[in-house]
């Protein structure tokens, strides 16, 4: 499974903003992680079946919500690479 990762910040606030411009039509999730013993967030929207899915979605949102945007492998996303 993969996901588009709209975000990634020291600051819970700024994912959410991003991820609040997001069509409202597909999941989304704030994921906090430690490094370096300081706390980040990801911002990520929508889950798909194979990479191409996801790209094609990426390629669909506004362009204030792509730039910095990227596919992700869920696993990634849940091992905070």
């Amino acid at each position: 499974k993969y996901t588009i990762e709209l975000a990634d910040d020291e600051k819970a606030a700024s994912v959410a903003k991003k991820l609040y411009l997001a069509p409202k039509n597909d999941r989304m999730a704030q994921i906090k992680y430690q490094k370096n013993g300081k706390s980040y967030y990801k911002g990520v929207y929508g889950s798909f079946d194979s990479p191409e899915a996801a790209q094609k979605a990426l390629n669909d949102l506004p362009a204030d919500i792509k730039q910095g945007a990227g596919v992700k492998n869920w696993s990634s996303v849940q091992g905070n690479q």
